[in-house]
């Protein structure tokens, strides 16, 4: 059985930009520098509501940036100032009850905030900072539909925003929808061809749409904008990475960390590049500098234990993926590599023990199930090695081993049949396992 992770991983949620509250400046919040917090003063006695409206909104601005729980309180205490205070206009209301509900809601009051926001539609049904604000919460709570819904109305109420678009073509990508993200991406980009954050979204889109030509071509136009921002390299790197442009990508991977030297996933995908333009030492030093900087220190030893024992250093592949497991200890993965390594070195019960641990923590682990039939088969028994395979196809049907495997137990039982339906998914993957499975099936 194979013992590695898939070569290249898609966008990350650090690598792009998702949803976010759309202000009535058309500007996102968090887009602009926030204040200074100890430039944040509280309105002076007798301000109206206004100032404490303005108040509020520096404070979301610094609780945005710095996620403090602190903050989101006291921004919701200054919107309650400013909502207890005569203010003309109906839309100013709207405005207040709408950042006040998603104060509420980035402080853990989802029900409350919800409630503020549909208060504040009735106050104004195109206010969008009510749209975008409920949008975001619908779809926090993993009502998508419901949140695309909201989403499509702001957009729709100010069709010439670029900031709505974005946050729509984001709510479509969030929801699978990668067509419609792709478009309203574009459109976005067309409104505004100096719109950073949205080329970023349409190449990691386009690239999780395997269309990674046109990704790289996004992307690039997205460097150009900003040639100091972390995203765009990134993303190059890994839409390089798939187009097995391995010098790009690990170029364009290193301006990344420089750039931002914070960010473990750059490591990682780092790494994988370096050892699939055959690197293997210059992905350990990468991993080793993820590890020293305490960034996703799980993943970097699973992955370093995953190079060393493709170099058969078994020792110091197990080694790698004990510390993995002690740092994260209910990582399956892991698990099923150290099993994988275990059954390479000849100890086999230490592979089952590993392999049992893997599947306790994620059954649907095709390759773990894999191996314990593997391992019952070196056992003898054909009962147990029958129902591990049985189960590893339950999971990922075209799993190749797993039909190879089980198509020969049912040759040998003579179950012609239900050999035949193995050998069928590997004659459909033009599998070099099919050959073999037919010679079984039909003996000369």
């Amino acid at each position: 059985m194979s013992n590695s992770d898939p070569s290249l991983p898609s966008q990350g949620p650090a690598d792009t930009y998702g949803l976010g509250l759309c202000l009535d400046d058309d500007t996102l919040l968090g887009e602009a520098p926030p204040a200074e917090l100890a430039a944040v003063q509280q309105p002076v006695a007798g301000s109206g509501g206004l100032a404490w409206f303005r108040h509020g909104l520096e404070l979301l601005q610094a609780a945005q940036a710095a996620d403090e729980e602190e903050l989101w309180s006291s921004a919701v205490e200054a919107f309650n100032r400013c909502l207890d205070l005569p203010e003309s206009g109906e839309s100013f209301q709207a405005r207040a009850q709408a950042l006040r509900a998603y104060a509420m809601a980035r402080s853990g009051k989802a029900e409350e905030a919800i409630s503020g926001f549909k208060a504040a539609l009735e106050v104004n049904s195109e206010c969008v900072e009510a749209l975008t604000g409920l949008g975001c919460v619908l779809a926090d709570s993993g009502k998508s539909a419901d949140a695309l819904q909201y989403f499509k109305m702001a957009s729709e109420s100010r069709p010439e925003s670029s900031p709505l678009r974005m946050t729509l073509g984001s709510m479509y990508w969030m929801s699978g929808d990668l067509s419609n993200a792709i478009s309203v991406f574009r459109e976005c980009v067309k409104l505004d061809p100096g719109y950073y954050a949205a080329w970023v979204n349409l190449g990691g889109a386009l690239a999780s749409g395997r269309e990674f030509e046109a990704a790289v071509e996004a992307l690039q136009h997205a460097k150009s904008i900003r040639p100091d921002s972390r995203r765009a390299y990134t993303n190059l790197g890994i839409a390089f990475g798939r187009l097995k442009r391995w010098d790009e990508a690990a170029e364009a991977l290193q301006m990344s960390i420089q750039l931002d030297p914070d960010i473990g996933r750059s490591y990682i995908v780092l790494a994988l590049v370096e050892s699939c333009r055959g690197n293997d030492a210059g992905a350990i030093s990468v991993l080793n500098q993820c590890i020293d900087r305490d960034l996703l220190t799980a993943k970097a030893y699973h992955n370093l234990g995953l190079i060393h024992a493709r170099l058969k250093s078994f020792h110091q592949a197990v080694a790698a993926f004990m510390m993995a497991i002690d740092i994260r200890p209910r990582y399956a993965k892991v698990y099923q590599s150290l099993g994988q390594c275990h059954m390479q070195m000849g100890n086999l019960k230490e592979a089952e023990t590993a392999l049992r641990k893997a599947v306790e923590l994620r059954p649907r682990l095709a390759d773990a199930w894999a191996c314990l039939g593997e391992l019952a088969l070196k056992a003898g028994d054909i009962d147990e090695a029958r129902r591990c395979l049985v189960t590893v196809l339950s999971h990922e049907p075209n799993h190749e081993d797993a039909n190879a495997a089980l198509g020969i137990l049912h040759a040998d039982a003579e179950d012609k049949s239900e050999a035949l339906r193995c050998y069928r998914v590997l004659e459909e993957q033009g599998s070099r396992l099919a050959p073999v499975l037919f010679s079984k099936i039909y003996p000369e």
